[in-house]
């Protein structure tokens, strides 16, 4: 953030000094560091003449949690009144008083594509309703921090959310990739965190409907997992989930196809395998290719994964495969020796929903046929992909005394995936058992961290569950 508010060239000055001045004296504190960028920033005058970067940089350095800055245009005029707060995921009972240095940078969309990432102005710390003038015309929407580089959330007054959702639909081309996916992701976690409504989130998210760069869709797709994590235990919600994804998704699948391309760029395939995870399940062309490579196993007893394009592909049929299929999928594996090919297909298999198929997989893992690692793949595969699964391997590890050592993975690895399982734990009987789980299983400072992240998914669920749920009952009707 830093870089971009001072410029790149003075912050790499600024280092060049801090190495030059410190490298004989052993050791060095932020203060050096401090002294260094300011006397490069001085110098270049990319910092103002009443403002310290100690000042600055300590507001960042020495406390906790970052800000959302809300801003709101003062009727029809050229003022812009800002405001900052800490930013919480949960609300608290008692929010903090942090306040920070800001810098604030800003976007027209007839900018023609000019963004410029340094700072216009610096929001002071413990200031309310701080007022700046910025030459722009009545009809244009302003964009605070376009390109995501300041540490920082924004949220916008109602009116310029809705002439946001307006370009958004109509000339998305003109917010650079970047601002469309801190679009994106600001609106939602805005919207859990009680800072904007939920109906405003999902129109931003609607306009993803025409989305086909792999940036946005990356944070798109982070937000729908999340969402997909907190409603599990709630079947129709889900289900009207996993709809509402496939819709937005299914232009980006049309574009992006079944089979990768070769020379295509890292990011055209990556976005094929968001396409693949969100829009499979409501495709039909997708369908059918996964169907027709589970009849072609049939008939050969076995089965192979070659890539994770056809790993997704095939996720969708196995929620539903039938228990030889399964075995069969499972001898497969147990023959596979190539380390590759064995973790596709791991994450292939571990998408069934059948309890009896995955017990028989859980019960797998006792043997040799798996590695540590595969174990723990297997495990975090299994309850990350459905409610089934989550209840199952609690029952398995409630059922089992020391569970590292009867799985021979070592207790490192079994505490990162219990930190790891909390996040998927939200069903109020599943997470009860958990705990008590944890509490044998993991050292006092663990399951501190994921007692506090059971709270955090219970919370979150008691404020907005029913909200979402209700917001996911009405199929938006988008027109481009």
């Amino acid at each position: 953030m830093m870089n971009y508010a001072i410029t790149e060239p003075t912050f790499q000055k600024g280092l060049r000094y801090y190495i030059q001045q410190n490298k004989d004296h052993g050791v060095a504190n932020e203060e050096n560091l401090f002294d260094s960028l300011e006397q490069a920033a001085k110098e270049d005058a990319q910092l103002p003449q009443s403002l310290t970067m100690h000042e600055i940089f300590r507001s960042w350095s020495n406390q906790p949690g970052a800000p959302v800055v809300t801003f709101k245009r003062v009727g029809d005029t050229n003022e812009f009144v800002f405001n900052q707060e800490r930013f919480y995921n949960t609300p608290p009972e008692t929010p903090g008083q942090q306040s920070w240095w800001i810098p604030i940078s800003f976007f027209t969309p007839s900018s023609n594509g000019q963004y410029n990432s340094s700072a216009a102005f610096w929001l002071p710390p413990h200031v309310s309703d701080f007022s700046y003038r910025i030459d722009v015309a009545e009809s244009e929407t302003l964009l605070v921090n376009p390109l995501a580089r300041g540490y920082y959330r924004v949220n916008y007054d109602a009116q310029t959310w809705e002439n946001i959702i307006s370009n958004l639909y109509e000339s998305p081309e003109k917010f650079h990739r970047l601002t469309r996916s801190q679009l994106v992701d600001d609106a939602m976690n805005l919207a859990h965190a009680g800072k904007l409504d939920y109906f405003t989130a999902f129109q931003v998210f609607d306009y993803l409907n025409e989305e086909t760069d792999f940036i946005p869709w990356s944070t798109a797709s982070s937000n729908l997992q999340f969402l997909k994590r907190m409603l599990r235990h709630d079947s129709e919600a889900l289900a009207n989930l996993e709809s509402y994804s496939s819709m937005l998704a299914a232009n980006l699948l049309a574009t992006y196809g079944l089979e990768s391309i070769k020379g295509e760029s890292a990011d055209d395939e990556s976005a094929r395998l968001i396409a693949l995870e969100w829009a499979c399940n409501s495709d039909e062309s997708c369908q059918a290719e996964a169907a027709q490579k589970l009849r072609s196993s049939r008939r050969s007893q076995t089965f192979t994964i070659g890539s994770k394009t056809e790993q997704l592909l095939v996720c969708s049929q196995m929620r539903k495969a039938d228990y030889s299929d399964f075995s069969m999928m499972l001898s497969s594996l147990k023959n596979t020796r190539d380390s590759i090919s064995r973790s596709y297909l791991v994450d292939t298999i571990s998408c069934v929903e059948n309890g009896q198929s995955i017990n028989k997989l859980l019960n797998a893992l006792k043997s040799d046929d798996f590695g540590a690692a595969e174990k723990v793949q297997v495990l975090k595969s299994v309850y990350s992909n459905s409610l089934t699964g989550l209840n199952a391997i609690i029952d398995m590890f409630d059922s089992t005394t020391n569970v590292a050592e009867n799985m021979n993975i070592n207790k490192r690895q079994l505490h990162a995936l219990l930190e790891d399982m909390a996040e998927y734990t939200v069903q109020p009987e599943s997470a009860e058992r958990f705990a008590e789980f944890v509490k044998r299983e993991a050292p006092t400072h663990l399951v501190h961290t994921i007692q506090a992240k059971l709270r955090e998914n219970e919370s979150w669920i008691r404020r907005n569950a029913a909200i979402v749920s209700d917001m996911l009952k009405t199929p938006p009707q988008i027109d481009m």
